[in-house]
């Protein structure tokens, strides 16, 4: 795409007070690449002995919506499972 384009489509997504972001052209939603690694380090964390009520109550203390387990519920275990 041309920077024009981009441009155009950057600032249109603002006019729709949404946060954009310029990515690279792959496979995949922007979103579900970035919640990989959280998704994935929840899960060392589990395995290492930290509590599905830990992982939430910090997850949302910092900021989240929710945390990572009861996202894997809303959306689906298989979303961070895939690679």
């Amino acid at each position: 795409a041309s920077d024009k384009t981009i441009a155009t489509c950057m600032a249109f997504g603002k006019t729709l007070n949404k946060k954009t972001v310029l990515v690279g052209n792959c496979d995949g939603f922007v979103g579900n690449r970035m919640l990989a690694p959280y998704a994935s380090q929840a899960c060392t964390l589990l395995e290492e002995g930290a509590s599905v009520e830990q992982l939430e109550s910090v997850a949302v203390n910092f900021g989240m919506a929710m945390g990572p387990i009861s996202l894997g519920d809303l959306v689906g275990q298989e979303l961070f499972w895939k690679q």
